[in-house]
């Protein structure tokens, strides 16, 4: 059995999130199905409910894997992105008729147009160089959370896997530093709250 590091944790990571299953991701490096779940749990990863499938296709979901795919994305990114496997990502594509990329040169138009992506869950991640010096913040296909990168920037210092990032307003894609909060361990979902006249009633997100 290899122990978990910080790049198989990630390559995990990424594999569950497109779709593979916790028996399949243990059998790679010989752990336990316990093991896994314990790592999930410890990076935040929420669980799919037992028995769940991939995402279906509706046709302007479809629609959108097509373009994102032609616009230079990997089938890798497609598969987080929209919450199903590389493997269904392929046979759709292959069903449209689109043609296949093979070789390095596959997402250099999505790296051209900045190499931002969505993920399935609402976070935007950001495709950041090697030669970064912020580059171990990288999971395993060269992507860093945008919320996590920009603090990282703003402190000019990487972020301990200890340090999460709270958008303050609730909104995932909103990563201006303002709206962002660095805290120690983990934190809750959703909008902090403040009161706006020293009352109990009269609240807003912060």
């Amino acid at each position: 059995m290899i122990k978990y590091t910080k790049e198989t944790e990630e390559r995990d990571i990424a594999r569950y999130l497109a779709g593979e299953s916790l028996s399949e991701i243990a059998q790679t490096d010989g752990h336990h199905l316990e093991t896994v779940r314990k790592m999930l749990v410890r990076n935040d990863i929420p669980r799919r409910k037992k028995g769940a499938s991939p995402a279906e296709f509706d046709v302007s979901l479809q629609e959108k894997l097509v373009a994102d795919y032609l616009d230079g994305m990997t089938q890798g990114l497609l598969a987080a992105k929209y919450g199903t496997s590389q493997v269904s990502v392929s046979r759709y594509l292959r069903r449209s008729g689109v043609k296949m990329r093979f070789g390095g040169a596959a997402s250099t138009k999505h790296r051209e147009r900045g190499g931002r992506v969505t993920n399935y869950d609402g976070y935007i991640w950001q495709l950041t160089s090697p030669d970064s010096p912020l580059a171990e913040m990288r999971n395993s296909s060269g992507y860093i959370p945008e919320h996590r990168l920009v603090m990282a920037q703003h402190l000019g210092r990487s972020l301990t896997k200890d340090e999460t990032v709270h958008h303050k307003n609730g909104d995932r894609k909103d990563n201006r530093i303002e709206n962002l909060e660095i805290w120690q361990g983990k934190h809750g979902k959703g909008a902090r709250f403040c009161c706006n006249c020293c009352g109990s009633t009269d609240v807003s997100p912060y």
